[in-house]
């Protein structure tokens, strides 16, 4: 587990619980369906959400 803060509060539990959802949801949501079909990316604005959810995901466990 990759611990994203010191999990002593509530609020840091639920920050970590909430970021684990995250993650697992690009992993089956984004990630998994691109991996097994050729899809093309037709809507920038729709590409440049999904890099800033990216970028939003790489920089929480940027130590």
């Amino acid at each position: 587990m990759i611990k994203l803060n010191a999990l002593i509060t509530d609020t840091d539990i639920n920050e970590q619980e909430g970021f684990k959802l995250l993650f697992m949801g690009a992993t089956e949501g984004i990630r998994n369906p691109k991996a097994h079909d050729l899809i093309e990316m037709k809507d920038p604005y729709k590409t440049l959400e999904y890099l800033a959810f990216a970028s939003l995901l790489l920089k929480k466990i940027d130590f």
